[in-house]
């Protein structure tokens, strides 16, 4: 068998990439050129976030944390926001359909509060949230949020995962 030169191993390198980029991109992956590649999840309205089951020591977060998290979200946030539709919304939805039919426009999402929630047992990754807006509702003792969810990979210090959903809480 004919071995490969270092130039045809870099075209094959470069070809993998495009397609595992590409690949990414079907499944929910975020590419922006200079930004990290970043795994979306959209979650239906109280879906399960196993995340948000981590410990949430206050003493665990760390300030460099939100600081890069914030850093890797202004690169990375556009690509989101070009994809996150008001119909997207609408379907994670599970309580008030009726209500959000009138749902028209996803809030910007260049600057969310974002503020620390969790850190993996690990010790190896952070959770932090954010409140993208008030929903519509389905009853006057519940209160429904379009909440953001980042996750931060400590080891390598960057932004690996974005979470889209909906929250909602019963007032008594």
């Amino acid at each position: 068998m004919e071995s490969m030169n270092w130039s045809s191993l870099k075209k094959v390198f470069c070809w993998v990439t495009i397609a595992l980029t590409w690949i990414g991109n079907a499944h929910g992956e975020v590419a922006t050129p200079g930004a990290p590649v970043v795994t979306r999840r959209f979650l239906a309205e109280m879906e399960r976030i196993p995340e948000l089951e981590w410990p949430s020591d206050s003493a665990l977060a760390r300030p460099q944390d939100l600081s890069r998290v914030t850093e890797d979200w202004a690169k990375c946030f556009r690509s989101l926001e070009e994809k996150l539709t008001a119909e997207m919304v609408i379907g994670l939805s599970r309580w008030a359909k009726a209500q959000m039919q009138t749902y028209a426009r996803v809030p910007r999402l260049a600057h969310p509060d974002l503020h620390f929630v969790a850190v993996s047992p690990s010790g190896q990754e952070a959770i932090f949230e954010a409140t993208l807006e008030v929903l519509p509702s389905h009853s006057p003792l519940v209160t429904r949020w379009l909440k953001l969810f980042l996750i931060y990979d400590r080891v390598n210090s960057r932004l690996s995962t974005v979470i889209v959903t909906i929250r909602g809480e019963r007032q008594e």
